[in-house]
């Protein structure tokens, strides 16, 4: 019995440390959909950098094919307001720290690079050398259950613009990530709490 009760309370722990990780496709948004705090719920916004009065505040919504780019959805973040513009910096803001970041870029025929924050500390930066019109690059800061923290990342997709090319790549989906102090779900909670009552129990008839 105690083994089982001890078995409901570790099988309570792993829950907990698993339950928080999130993974958004976008494919619940329409083409031309201006992203900003529409997953606020999931604990992340977006925003443009450095955008002219007028623009957009965060990076629009555009169909993005799967039999071009491998492994795409239906939909994407298109980090401007048409594909024919210049692109800007993008930022994703978190509500609380995670330790693992996933995003995949498409079409990435320019250099960029991203960065991940903690408050106003760099923690990290990974940097993409340009590719082709087809490349995908998977951005990966951290690990679940690892010692790097952070709260926000940045793309900076204007690093390869040249003249009146675009620079950076035209589209980023399937994001995934994993907050490091979420609320536990109510059935974690449950397997959580009777494992321990159960223990305190066991422990209490014993004595």
């Amino acid at each position: 019995m105690k083994k089982l009760l001890l078995s409901i309370l570790i099988l309570g722990i792993c829950s907990l440390a698993q339950a928080s990780v999130i993974t958004i496709d976008f494919n619940d948004l329409s083409a031309g959909d201006v992203v900003t705090d529409q997953y606020s719920s999931s604990g992340v916004e977006f925003a443009l950098l450095n955008t002219p009065a007028g623009y957009p505040a965060g990076p629009t919504a555009g169909a993005i094919s799967g039999d071009v780019y491998d492994g795409a959805s239906g939909m994407a973040l298109i980090p401007g307001d048409d594909l024919n513009d210049p692109f800007y910096d993008m930022e994703i803001r978190f509500a609380q720290t995670i330790d693992f970041f996933s995003f995949s870029a498409y079409d990435s025929d320019e250099a960029f690079s991203a960065i991940a924050y903690l408050g106003d500390a760099e923690v990290a930066t990974l940097n993409f050398s340009s590719g082709s019109n087809l490349q995908r690059y998977d951005i990966i800061f951290g690990e679940i259950g690892g010692a790097q923290l952070f709260d926000r990342v940045v793309l900076d997709i204007t690093e390869g613009q040249q003249g009146s090319v675009l620079g950076g790549p035209e589209f980023f989906d399937n994001l995934s990530f994993n907050q490091t102090s979420a609320v536990p779900e109510p059935s974690t909670l449950i397997l959580f709490g009777i494992g321990t009552l159960g223990l305190a129990g066991f422990s209490r008839k014993k004595n």
